[in-house]
């Protein structure tokens, strides 16, 4: 158990840290800037009453299809996440911490799929994490590709966020847990 929690700890740590370098230095993650921010955030307060997700255009079932393909292809595309209330609660310390959280439950999850895996040798093993981070990377950086247009760069990315780190991670469970060692 104590190699379980220890396996757990270091996949956790190493994705973490991957994520930190992801989004913190390798620059794929830097959203653009608008041209006038000021103007846009006072369109947003104006438009945006809740905290949510909003989009434009926006799925209407009450349009005919191909009026809503027109106004696709027309443009502007927007997804976004917006907060018009302050965020008192919002700190980078809570959201590193739960960011880690997140982190242990993946890991732990990682884990117990390499371990229910049954492999004995270390390369099986480790391909289980490396199949898991491709699973995770292509539903996570393909589906907002292909449906959101998310940009070249930030696709790449997402599905090397998804494959490097959890696969690294996984050779590191394989090495920490001997085969056959008790879920």
């Amino acid at each position: 158990m104590i190699r379980t929690c220890l396996a757990v700890v270091v996949a956790a740590t190493i994705a973490f840290t991957w994520g930190w370098g992801s989004w913190s230095l390798f620059g794929w993650h830097q959203p653009q800037a608008f041209e006038n921010s000021d103007a846009v955030v006072e369109v947003l307060m104006a438009n945006s009453p809740t905290h949510g997700m909003y989009a434009h255009p926006r799925w209407d079932p009450n349009l005919d299809p191909a009026e809503h393909e027109a106004r696709w292809k027309e443009g502007p595309h927007i997804y976004a996440m917006v907060r018009p209330d302050p965020a008192p609660g919002l700190s980078m310390q809570g959201a590193m911490i739960k960011g880690f959280l997140i982190n242990i439950l993946a890991a732990t999850a990682l884990v117990l799929l390499i371990q229910k895996s049954g492999h004995s040798s270390f390369l099986d093993r480790t391909s289980m994490a490396l199949l898991a981070g491709l699973f995770l990377g292509i539903v996570s950086a393909l589906n907002p590709w292909n449906w959101l247009e998310s940009p070249g760069l930030h696709t790449i990315g997402v599905l090397a966020d998804g494959i490097i780190p959890w696969t690294i991670a996984g050779a590191a469970i394989a090495m920490i847990l001997p085969a056959g060692d008790p879920v």
